[in-house]
C-alpha cells in the first residue's frame, strides 16, 4: 500500500511517530521497573538498556511530530520521498542494531574485558544490553520496513 495525494505524507507521518511514541513510552516503563527491580545482571542491564531506547524513541517521536507541524500539512511529493528514504536508512541501521545486539549475546565472554580498561562488563550484563538492543531493534525494522513501503513511490 503506497501512500499519495495531498496530505497522506503527514497522515502517514503521524501514525509513524504515534506508534514510535507508545513504544517509546511503554519501554521506558518496562525498563525502568525492570532495571531498578532487576536481581540479577541480565535483568537489570535488560532494563537499563530498554529504558534507554525508549527514551530516544520518544525523542525521535517528538522531533517528527514538531518536524511535521512546521511543514504544515502540505505533504509534497519530495516530502514523501524524503521520508521514504529516511526509512530505507534507518531499516538499514537497524539490521545493524540486531547484528550488534546478537553479537553482544553470542561473544559476552570474549567482548567484556576488551570494552573498556578501567572497568569489565559481566557477560551476563551484556548478554542482557544485547537481548534489549535485539527486541529494539526488530520493532524498529518492522516499523521502518512496514512505513517505508507504505512511502515507496
Amino acid at each position: 500500500m503506497t501512500s499519495s495525494g495531498p496530505g497522506s505524507v503527514d497522515r502517514t507521518e503521524r501514525q509513524l511517530t504515534a506508534i514510535l511514541a507508545s513504544w517509546g513510552a511503554a519501554w521506558v516503563v518496562i525498563g525502568g521497573v525492570l532495571w531498578l527491580r532487576g536481581d540479577a545482571d541480565r535483568r537489570e542491564s535488560f532494563g537499563r538498556q530498554s529504558a534507554a531506547w525508549g527514551a530516544v524513541d520518544l525523542v525521535i517521536a517528538g522531533v517528527g511530530t514538531l518536524r511535521s507541524r512546521r511543514r504544515g500539512g502540505e505533504g509534497r511529493d519530495d516530502d514523501r520521498r524524503r521520508l521514504h528514504r529516511i526509512l530505507l536508512i534507518n531499516s538499514a541501521l537497524d539490521v545493524g542494531y540486531v547484528a550488534t545486539g546478537a553479537a553482544l549475546m553470542a561473544r559476552a565472554e570474549w567482548i567484556g574485558p576488551r570494552l573498556s580498561r578501567r572497568r569489565s562488563y559481566a557477560p551476563e550484563q551484556l548478554r542482557g544490553d544485547g537481548q534489549a538492543i535485539v527486541v529494539q531493534g526488530l520493532f524498529l525494522l518492522a516499523l521502518d520496513s512496514v512505513f517505508a513501503a507504505r512511502t515507496r513511490g
